[in-house]
């Protein structure tokens, strides 16, 4: 019976917004190298468009989903009889997750905010200058051909 157990493969569901529009998975290369190739996983890519809900059929066909922004509500959990383990999101917050449905049925959720911590900072840094530069007013002003209203350069 332990021989069994061991052999059995763990089907991870990713949803499809990991495939960019060239058809490519995006994934760092080497951990998807070792996903695909690991005997004791198979993968499946959700054959519905990203972002989709997360249907009890998937949490009863999966025992991990990776994710980006696909909602999992609390319909979808069956805690009496869900294969579903772990849901692995990309990215910060767990606004798309409902958190006591997963409680309650037993789901782990992983979340990376390591992935978005860069772009969140330049964003910020970029508002801030555009701000201090009264981008958005100078642009409003061009866009309506109100240049001419200002009496000086500012500064």
């Amino acid at each position: 019976m332990q021989m069994a157990r061991e052999s059995k493969r763990i089907v991870v569901g990713i949803t499809r917004d990991f495939i960019s529009s060239e058809g490519k998975i995006d994934f760092v290369e080497k951990i998807w190298d070792e996903l695909a190739n690991h005997p004791r996983i198979k993968i499946e890519i959700l054959e519905e468009p990203a972002p989709t809900n997360i249907t009890l059929d998937h949490t009863q066909r999966f025992e991990v989903i990776i994710m980006k922004r696909s909602p999992l509500r609390a319909m979808a959990l069956d805690p009496e009889n869900c294969r579903l383990q772990l849901v692995a999101r990309n990215g910060v917050g767990y606004d798309h997750l409902d958190v006591d449905a997963c409680t309650r049925a037993g789901v782990m959720i992983a979340i990376t905010p390591e992935a978005v911590r860069r772009p969140v900072a330049s964003a910020n840094i970029t508002l801030i200058l555009a701000v201090a530069h009264r981008i958005f007013e100078r642009d409003r002003r061009t866009r309506n051909c109100a240049w001419k209203k200002v009496g000086k350069t500012e500064e």
